[in-house]
């Protein structure tokens, strides 16, 4: 159970009054004696008393609070992803409150939690459909996202050049001579939006990705590459892809062990590409090809953002990184 203020003014035979100008420093300007103030301290110490954080902003104390929201916990991009929010928000000065959802879908009571905390602002890391952000944005909340998606009103995205990242990928597979293309990605907004992008470019290069190989399998991303590798490598003789372009690091790592299981060897066989370069794009076997998003950029833009409040603009995309490893090659056949 929560100790109120009243908890302890009970406790001591004292007046609400005093106890709480006692534990906001205010009791030595109406005269409280020092061992009243101390005994008062002491005793909210004994019984685990904690400050409300919301009451205690709206009297202008503490640091300004950012609800943070990570659209997909099991998701492998999301910790680093995070983790660079945190660093960079302790930094400036700003304490946190985190909430994370299961597969982009939203629990209503995590959602009530974080407004009932009354943050400064609401900064989602994640793409995907966004209509939660709706009763704060309402309250007049600003919210910031790092990806992009729909359903969001009034919502400032950061975001990488998603069809650049695809676009260096692409010249990079067909550069060495593939021609025979496939995708895999988790079954949601992401995945489903990169394909798009992936099949666009392809085909203005005259490319082709036919439907039995444009894969989206599971909404878990490890499952949808897992799978997505497995059926692909079941496919027979010439119809085999050369290449397999994936919707993040974390399906391509699910690919990279779907294919190993179906026989194939990685870059030998097929190659491999990844989106996001995570860290454990380098220890996989073999490293992965990949495109990189500049996290650490994107985080900083978006607490500009935060930090200019109403009227501020979102920035151009973000220009990405491609990352050549082990994972991609010349293809053994065309």
């Amino acid at each position: 159970m929560r100790v109120t203020q009243k908890d302890i003014a009970r406790k001591l035979g004292l007046s609400p009054s005093l106890v709480s100008r006692a534990l906001t420093g205010r009791a030595a300007a109406i005269g409280a004696h020092p061992e009243t103030i101390e005994r008062i301290r002491r005793e909210a110490r004994a019984l685990g008393y904690a400050p409300n954080a919301a009451a205690r902003r709206l009297r202008g104390a503490g640091p300004p609070l950012i609800a943070i929201v990570a659209a997909d916990m099991e998701d492998p991009f999301f910790g680093p992803a995070i983790a660079e929010v945190v660093r960079q928000a302790h930094r400036a000065g700003y304490a946190l409150t985190l909430a994370g959802f299961e597969r982009r879908t939203p629990y209503a009571s995590d959602v009530d939690a974080l407004l009932q905390n009354d943050p400064e602002a609401v900064l989602a890391v994640g793409s995907g459909e966004n209509a939660w952000v709706r009763p704060f944005v309402e309250r007049g909340i600003p919210v910031v996202r790092i990806g992009v998606g729909s359903g969001a009103p009034a919502t400032i995205d950061v975001r990488v050049d998603e069809e650049k990242g695809f676009a260096l990928l692409i010249e990079l597979l067909a550069g060495k001579g593939h021609r025979a293309f496939a995708f895999v990605g988790a079954r949601n907004e992401v995945g489903e939006s990169r394909l798009r992008v992936a099949r666009r470019l392809l085909q203005k290069r005259g490319l082709d990705l036919p439907a039995r190989r444009a894969l989206l399998l599971d909404t878990d991303v490890l499952e949808a590459g897992l799978r997505g590798g497995e059926q692909l490598a079941r496919e027979e003789g010439r119809d085999w892809p050369s290449a397999i372009l994936c919707s993040s690091d974390a399906v391509a790592l699910g690919v990279l062990r779907g294919v190993a299981m179906g026989g194939w060897r990685v870059p030998e066989h097929v190659s491999i590409t990844g989106f996001d370069d995570l860290a454990l794009a380098r220890l996989a076997n073999p490293p992965l090809t990949s495109v990189r998003q500049p996290l650490a950029a994107m985080v900083a833009d978006a607490l500009r953002l935060i930090h200019e409040g109403r009227g501020a603009r979102a920035p151009a995309p973000r220009a990405p990184e491609l990352v050549v490893r082990g994972s991609t090659d010349f293809p053994w056949k065309c």
